[in-house]
């Protein structure tokens, strides 16, 4: 109950409803989602460096640059 100028308020999210909670299972599935998100979205930044690397090797070649070998 919440009191707010004299009058009392139900509080609806302290009531505990097992039918409309999350559970474990759920909240393990929702980790693995997150997680493999994560994994997914490293991969690509980690492609998307390699392909700025090869990009600016080729501008170096291009503008006649010394490359390091």
């Amino acid at each position: 109950m919440t009191y707010h100028m004299g009058r009392a308020y139900l509080n609806e999210s302290s009531i505990r409803d097992p039918d409309h909670s999350v559970q474990p299972d759920d909240m393990r599935a929702l980790r693995e989602l997150h997680e493999g998100a994560g994994r997914d979205r490293q991969a690509r930044k980690d492609a998307n460096l390699a392909a700025a690397l090869r990009l600016g090797e080729a501008l170096k070649v291009f503008k006649g640059e010394a490359v390091d070998e």
